[in-house]
């Protein structure tokens, strides 16, 4: 009985509510515009690969990669640091930024 009084409730709500589209006319999407996340994923892909061009400039990105595949980000973090001499905060942000690009790498790889 108690779920039938239950099921009963949750149909009682949801004919009550009424979602009108016209409520919803000044949503942003009817202002959405494509051409401008074309400009701005240009705009993020360029620092993207800029970003990527300085590591490997720097002699950061080919140690990195090689350290977080074979011993993890950690490894990889105190390598930076100590090798380096770059503050612990940076090279923490570097690493992540290359476990995130190996992650959709091999997310690319396995599609």
């Amino acid at each position: 009985m108690r779920k039938f009084l239950f099921v009963l409730l949750i149909a009682i709500i949801a004919c009550s509510t009424d979602f009108a589209v016209e409520e919803y006319e000044d949503f942003e999407l009817q202002k959405f515009d494509p051409k401008v996340i074309v400009e701005k994923w240009k705009k993020v892909k360029a620092v993207f690969d800029k970003a990527v061009k300085f590591l490997k400039e720097n002699d950061l990105y080919d140690p990195l990669i090689k350290a977080i595949k074979k011993y993890g980000i950690q490894f990889a973090n105190n390598l930076c640091v100590k090798q380096h001499k770059i503050e612990e905060a940076t090279c923490r942000s570097i690493v992540d930024f290359l476990f995130g690009l190996l992650k959709k790498l091999k997310k690319k790889e396995t599609n």
